[in-house]
């Protein structure tokens, strides 16, 4: 899985701020203490406090935060899934909390350590007194002092700075009262107020300012005895009217840090917890982005794979007749890629003790070494846990003649037995998922019958896996190896040394059963009655099964249905058709195709017979004859006539138009040629050779005259 680690901004400032990877823990803490020493320096080198948060720097390099999603996920449906991020390598920061510690003033004038003082001769040293600066331009005072001069008791101070400014106001600054100090860059706060309580809450006193501006800077503290040292002073007024005036004189330390090694999530899902839960319905790739607190990025993905149960479709209904056979098949989907190798080729073993040897098979005949690489070796795996090595060798050190081998491996197991696996002589190699062969038989014979050696297990057991030719120079090679004894000859050995690549995939592992108990993909059946047959399968990947179901149905007999009986008018063309495919088809009219077209002359029953299979149905239908006139007069004469005869038409058409006229036999087969003729408007007479109709004879004949509008018939008789 893709891993990305790397710096956003090697220059993002963060005040006060130094990170260490957290391996490397004793650094960090030789960091820490030099950082706050340098942090002292600093800060009394410059007469504004923010002006010390200036950031630690840290090289890109120092960034080694890495993060690991997890391994893929695969599940059947639609489990929850929690997916969670493992970090290391994340920096440490040191930060400064805009928090600082307060020192006592060594008084220059007196033997006092002091940061408050009170009219009266009090003064109070400090306890726990924070200042703290915030970024409205306002600043605190707070904490504990002990009145050691007086009361010998505790007090809380809790004032608070505001109007900071850097010019200086007027009346300031304070005079220094020990040093000639430069008041340049010293920072000042225009007003307070606050409070001194004591502990027990016996005495409170409210504080304002009086006279100068509250000034903080190197040498600011103007009773402190050392010059330049970073401290802040300022007088105030009390309502209290023994101890009515006061003043602050403090000395600045160093800002309380604080540590951390936490780190951010953000996950393509938008969560920003280190585990989430997910549900997905089709496979989804997540992904998490961690961010450690010196802007380090890493990212990693996991991808969570849906494993798709079985469908199973056990085909279309079908219709039988009775004795008839049906073939049922069931067609599986959804089961995944569940297919297992049935057959690998061969590899020779590039050997590792001396590479001029590329090998499968190695024979040390009572001292003569036989090496034979791989002409066409075969590998099989069967379903009964035996194996299989078969095909020619080439021997290529001694007699360089081709061996036949044909080996059969037996006792596959997956759990390695006594004194297995062999230890592989080039690499080590990981044996979890190896399977075992406990038994070799077979023989290697030369193709001309001068050398056979018959062979046996003799050692370890052989091994099949990744990694598992223990001579194969290249590591994690899937092969095989083991030794076998030659039968009869306790002083002569050889072994199998072969990589193997699989060239042939079969499905695998996907279960039928029928509810007439056969478990193949396909059955046949041949039911009496009506029958509904299911099929239940199981796939290979483990998520579940599924059923269908499928009717037979069984009949005496195909119900064909032609239709209703029809009128029509006398020379209109129909169409039958058969309503159902079968095998074959005769019709009355001798016509063996699933369509016919009659013309209808006359009143005539059709009859239909099909068979399809063992069945077979009938069915007729009527056509009645009907004469229909059109809007305009037709009248043919003579109606009696020799076949040599002229026939006369005459009509009276509304519109111009083209006339066909044909002559056609009682069973409306034509016998001669269409006589095509274009009528004017009103009326008209059309005369018609007969000795054009060369196949008329005795008998009764129909006349069609086909206009654009009408279809018109009539009788006629020739001697």
């Amino acid at each position: 899985m893709l891993k990305i680690t790397r710096k956003i901004n090697g220059y993002n400032l963060k005040p006060m701020r130094t990170s260490i990877p957290s391996m490397l823990l004793g650094y960090t803490l030789m960091t820490v203490f030099i950082f706050a020493t340098s942090f002292t320096m600093v800060a009394n080198e410059n007469t504004d406090v923010s002006s010390t948060n200036q950031p630690t720097v840290i090289d890109d390099t120092s960034c080694m935060l890495s993060v690991d999603a997890g391994d893929d996920v695969e599940f059947c449906g639609t489990n929850e899934i929690t997916l969670t991020a493992t970090v290391s390598g994340q920096s440490e920061c040191v930060d400064c909390t805009g928090v600082y510690g307060v020192e006592n003033t060594d008084l220059c004038n007196k033997n006092q350590n002091y940061v408050l003082w009170l009219t009266g001769g009090r003064f109070f040293s400090n306890v726990d007194l924070e200042w703290k600066e915030f970024a409205d331009g306002t600043a605190t005072l707070t904490g504990t002092v002990f009145d050691y001069t007086s009361t010998q008791t505790t007090y809380e101070v809790d004032a608070t700075f505001s109007g900071r400014t850097v010019n200086t106001p007027a009346n300031s600054p304070k005079n220094h009262e020990c040093n000639n100090e430069d008041s340049s860059g010293w920072i000042y706060y225009t007003e307070f107020t606050g409070t001194i309580t004591s502990t027990d809450g016996t005495w409170s006193t409210e504080l304002t300012r009086r006279g100068p501006a509250f000034q903080i800077g190197n040498g600011a503290n103007v009773t402190e005895t050392q010059q330049g040292k970073y401290g802040a002073c300022g007088w105030f007024d009390t309502t209290d009217n023994e101890c009515s005036v006061g003043d602050f004189n403090i000395n600045i330390g160093d800002c309380v840090t604080t540590s951390t090694n936490e780190v951010t999530y953000l996950w393509s899902t938008g969560e920003t917890t280190p585990s989430i839960t997910v549900s997905p319905q089709e496979n989804t790739s997540y992904t998490v982005t961690v961010k450690d607190c010196e802007d380090c990025e890493a990212t990693d993905s996991v991808n969570v794979i849906i494993k798709d149960g079985p469908q199973v479709d056990a085909g279309e209904d079908q219709e039988i007749c009775k004795g008839e056979e049906a073939t049922l098949m069931a067609t599986v989907t959804g089961e995944g890629d569940c297919k297992e190798c049935v057959d690998y080729a061969v590899g020779n073993t590039d050997y590792c003790r001396g590479r001029q040897h590329q090998f499968v098979v190695f024979i040390n005949d009572n001292g003569t070494r036989l090496w034979m690489r791989n002409e066409g070796l075969v590998w099989k795996e069967n379903a009964d846990g035996t194996a299989t090595l078969k095909g020619n060798v080439f021997e290529y050190n001694s007699t360089n003649t081709t061996f036949v081998v044909d080996a059969v491996f037996s006792g596959k197991t997956s759990t390695p037995p006594a004194g297995s696996p062999k230890a592989n002589v080039c690499q080590a190699a990981d044996a979890t998922d190896w399977v075992y062969y406990t038994e070799i038989s077979g023989t290697v014979t030369q193709v001309d019958g001068s050398l056979s050696y018959d062979i046996s297990r003799r050692g370890e057991a052989f091994q099949v896996g990744a990694g598992a030719n223990i001579f194969e120079n290249t590591a994690n090679v899937f092969g095989a190896s083991g030794w076998f004894n030659l039968e009869g000859n306790p002083d002569s050995f050889g072994d199998f040394n072969i990589n193997l690549e699989c060239v042939k995939f079969e499905p695998k592992g996907i279960e039928y059963l029928w509810s007439t108990g056969e478990t193949t993909q396909s059955i046949t059946v041949s039911p009496e009655v009506n029958t509904t047959y299911s099929v239940t399968v199981n796939g290979c990947n483990d998520c579940g099964e599924a059923t269908d179901e499928v009717v037979v149905s069984v009949s005496d007999g195909l119900a064909l249905d032609l239709g209703a009986d029809e009128s029509v008018c006398i020379g209109t063309i129909l169409t039958f058709t058969s309503p159902i495919e079968a095998d074959s088809y005769l019709w009355s009219t001798g016509e063996t195709t699933r369509s016919i077209e009659i013309l209808a002359i006359e009143p005539t029953t059709y009859t239909l017979e099909i068979t399809k299979g063992n069945c077979t149905g009938m069915d007729d239908i009527f056509v009645d004859i009907r004469f229909c006139e059109g809007r305009g007069a037709t009248s043919v004469y003579p109606t009696v006539l020799k076949s040599s005869d002229n026939l006369s038409l005459m009509m009276n058409s509304e519109n111009a138009q083209e006339v066909k006229i044909s002559i056609h036999d009682l069973s409306g087969v034509a016998v001669g040629p269409v006589i095509v003729e274009n009528m004017q408007k009103g009326a008209g007479m059309i005369n018609v050779n007969l000795a054009q109709f060369s196949e008329l004879s005795s008998g009764m004949y129909v006349v069609m005259i086909v206009g654009e509008k009408e279809n018109i018939a009539r009788k006629i008789i020739i001697e």
